[in-house]
């Protein structure tokens, strides 16, 4: 999730603002190092009701 907050970020921020969220994200790693290498929203963001 980290590496998607860095690169999408303003997109996110685009989307959801400073409400709360909740979404799936897909994460690819290398194999030799166990170092992400892609992330991305494997689901639609779903915004939580204000109460």
């Amino acid at each position: 999730m980290v590496q998607l907050l860095q690169t999408d970020i303003a997109t996110l921020w685009g989307q959801v603002g400073d409400k709360r969220f909740s979404t799936v994200v897909s994460v690819e790693y290398d194999p030799s190092s166990g170092e992400p290498i892609k992330a991305e929203l494997a689901s639609p963001l779903y915004r939580h009701k204000e109460e």
